[in-house]
Formats: C-alpha cells, structure tokens, sequence
C-alpha cells in the first residue's frame, strides 16, 4: 500500500501541469492582440510628422523669395547683362515666375543658345547658359563679325577674342538674322569638317570664296594657298595634313606655294 501511495503522489504533479497548460495558453491569446497599439501609434505620429513637415515646406516655398541669382556657362555674355535680360523684379515670390518666359529672354541674347534654370527652397536662382562658338571671323567692308556653324552673327567682344580663321566672302546673303545661300553654308561644311578634324583648323589662317575654286584657304604662316574646292572636305582636309606633315614639317618644302586638294587620289602642287 505504501509503494502505490507513493506512485499516485509522483504522477500528481503532472495531471497539475496538464490542468494548468489551457490556462496559459488562453492568457497568451488574450495579451498578444493588445502589443500591437504600441505600434500603430507611433506610426500614426510618424505619418502625422511627415505631414505636417510636408505642409510647412509648401508653405516656406510659396513664400520664399527670390534671394540670390547665379549665371554658370557664360564667357562672351556679361553675368549683369544677362541678369538684366531675366527681368525679375525686386522682392518677388518664386512661385509667381515665369521660368519660360525668363529663358526665351535670355536665349534671344546673341551668344546664348540655350538657358536652364534651377531653383532651391530657400529663393536661390541658378541659370546655367550654353553660348554658340565662333566659328570663323567674317571680314566685311563695314567691320568683323564672328559666325558659328548655323549662320548666326556674333559680335566681337572686347577682351575676348577666338583663334579662328578670317573669312574674306564677297557673297553675303542676308536672310532674318542668319546667314545663307550655297556660299556661306559650303564654308561651313569646310569650317566644321576642318574643326572636327582635330588639329587642321590650326593650320588655315584665312578662307576665301573663288568663283572657280570654290573654298580657298591660306596656311597659318601664309606661305601656302590650300585649294579645297566644294565638297569631299574630310578627305581633302586628311590629305592636306598627311601633305603637311610629311612634306613640309618633316622634309621642309618651301619651293611650293600652290596646293590643290580637288583631284582624288592626288594633290597638284606647283
């Protein structure tokens, strides 16, 4: 009797656990719903804060004012000048500018070939500007203008000139505020192909136009005249500078003065 006395005191213990266990899990399920309001509040004030911080920087942008204004990108237009050309008045909101308006102002400026504009919350303008480059110096009777590859007349700034060759065109046609016709646009082909090229445009000092000829060039030393003709200016620019290179750096003819670049495949000299 006292063996099964102590048997039924050992397994006691554990029909307790077994009474007890429902008990714990219904307590877990009824406290695991309640840990996740902690969260969800503060990610109702975190999306609160965020709204709010949202609204007070539309409000500070509405009611920024122009403060400062930055040019980048120019050499030939003078910063002020270009400032002037904006237009925007003193004590002015951000909000009510015209951006547009503001780059086709600056844009109808003679260098300026394209305007973009950036703004920060705190009112600071920046335009940054890409100005056209000369491509040659156009000698006319009543004075010198630089024109780039479109044809657009540049006038010549004090202090600032360009190392390009000087064109001598007796065939100037006007139309709007560009040049044109065959004449102009065949010495821009030649121009641009020469500049493309790398390291020919070095070389010419002066263009001219020749009835007969077409495109007509003088050496940077001018003791050699370059006839080119036309058209075919990127194989006739590579043979003048194989020509120069082997003929006159490297060897140091001087009995050549004439040297026609016309034919294929050959270069007539004399």
């Amino acid at each position: 009797m006292k063996k099964m006395k102590n048997i039924f005191r050992k397994k006691q213990p554990d029909n307790v656990n077994r009474r007890m266990a429902p008990s714990i899990s219904k307590e877990k399920r009824v406290r695991e719903p309640r840990m996740a309001f902690p969260y969800m509040t503060h990610l109702t004030s975190a999306m609160t804060l965020v709204i709010i911080v949202m609204v007070l920087g539309w409000n500070f942008n509405r009611s920024s004012k122009v403060d400062r204004i930055e040019v980048i990108g120019n050499y030939f237009t003078e910063t002020d000048a270009i400032i002037g050309k904006m237009a925007i008045p003193g004590d002015v909101r951000v909000d009510s500018l015209d951006f547009l308006t503001i780059m086709e102002n600056v844009e109808s400026m003679p260098y300026i070939r394209q305007a973009f504009i950036n703004r920060s919350p705190s009112g600071n303008l920046r335009l940054r500007v890409e100005e056209r480059e000369p491509l040659v110096l156009l000698i006319e009777a009543d004075g010198r203008t630089y024109v780039d590859r479109e044809g657009i007349p540049l006038p010549v700034q004090l202090g600032k000139s360009v190392d390009v060759p000087l064109l001598y065109a007796t065939l100037k046609e006007m139309e709007s505020d560009t040049l044109h016709g065959p004449v102009y646009s065949t010495v821009a082909k030649f121009l641009g192909a020469a500049r493309d090229h790398g390291t020919a445009h070095i070389t010419i000092s002066e263009i001219a136009w020749s009835g007969d000829e077409g495109v007509v060039a003088l050496s940077h030393d001018n003791a050699y005249r370059l006839v080119f003709g036309t058209g075919d200016f990127k194989n006739r620019i590579n043979s003048w500078m194989v020509f120069y290179s082997d003929m006159i750096l490297d060897e140091g003819v001087t009995s050549v003065h004439n040297i026609d670049l016309r034919f294929e495949g050959q270069i007539v000299t004399r």
